[in-house]
């Protein structure tokens, strides 16, 4: 008889959490069920995996806060949520597979061993659902609370920008850095009649009278994905602030930056040149009014299809 498996993942960066689904997609018919332990905030993305077991976001760790920090692991959070599983279903009907190196498995990536190592298997993974041709898709009960809370700030001309302003993580990939002239390029778009919404954890903010609103919000990634579907696409750095999972959804992007997966000689992996679904268009270079050109050209409902619920366990202290 074939056992359940249990898939761990660490608090990590979002990058990190679409790799791992992909790792247990490769996996998982090897087992009678899947079982997944990962923090709450990505729960979506995890299309592959029949039962999720978390705690409240807060306990042990908070997104985005956490980020902030070199140290993101939670043993406690780890050993808290097995235990709850192990109960659950019996230890001899287990098996604990791990996406990071932990006490229970060798995991598929170990940070110890540093980050060129570990970005060229999580991009590997990443590849491999990307070239599978799934998407992430936001649930229809969140869609529908965002859209009642939202749908006032977007039309038919909206796009969704997702900028960046961590205060110590890495910041040489904050949108300031990245986009010194980013400004400029929306109050051109916006003076152009093209909406923009500014969404962030946190956003870089700007000063743009029209068309134009900023979302300072911790949003799930259900939740954004539900915003995405408002829009008539998303504008998104590839070179960092959680790409890989976020490129993930089911909509229409526009890549503003080079590629970091792609631009790194010793990783050499492009996800864009790997997505099957949706449109995608490389707008890094672009003139303003080439680009501007190009969002009104190809600007166009989001096609709204849902995932299934997940059944989700929340573990108590």
């Amino acid at each position: 008889m074939k056992k359940i498996l249990l898939a761990i993942c660490h608090p990590d960066e979002w990058n990190q959490f679409i790799c791992f689904n992909s790792y247990v997609s490769e996996i998982k018919n090897n087992y009678s069920r899947v079982v997944c332990v990962l923090p709450y905030k990505p729960y979506v993305v995890m299309s592959e995996v029949d039962e999720i077991v978390t705690v409240q976001d807060g306990l042990f760790f908070s997104y985005p806060q956490i980020l902030n920090y070199s140290q993101r692991n939670s043993n406690e959070f780890l050993n808290l949520s097995v235990n709850y599983v192990l109960e659950k279903y019996g230890q001899e009907n287990v098996e604990i597979k791990s996406w990071q190196n932990t006490k229970y498995d060798d995991g598929k990536v170990n940070e110890a061993k540093g980050p060129l190592d570990y970005y060229q298997t999580s991009f590997f993974y990443a590849k491999k659902f990307f070239e599978s041709g799934k998407v992430i898709k936001p649930t229809k009960k969140i869609f529908n609370i965002i859209k009642k809370k939202y749908q006032k700030y977007f039309d038919e001309n909206t796009f969704i920008i997702l900028t960046r302003n961590f205060e110590s993580k890495a910041t040489v990939h904050n949108t300031s850095n990245m986009l010194p002239n980013l400004k400029k390029t929306l109050e051109f778009l916006t003076n152009n009649n093209i909406k923009i919404v500014n969404v962030g954890f946190p956003p870089q903010s700007y000063t743009i009278k029209n068309n134009y609103i900023e979302l300072n919000e911790n949003f799930t990634q259900d939740e954004l994905i539900s915003l995405f579907y408002l829009s008539c696409g998303v504008l998104l750095q590839g070179d960092a602030g959680g790409f890989a999972t976020h490129y993930a959804s089911n909509v229409d992007f526009y890549i503003i930056t080079e590629e970091w997966s792609k631009k790194h000689e010793n990783i050499n992996i492009s996800l864009v040149e790997s997505k099957k679904t949706n449109k995608t268009f490389n707008v890094y270079g672009k003139t303003d009014e080439q680009l501007c050109k190009l969002l009104k050209d190809n600007k166009r409902p989001q096609q709204l299809s849902f995932s299934i619920p997940k059944k989700i366990d929340f573990v108590k202290l």
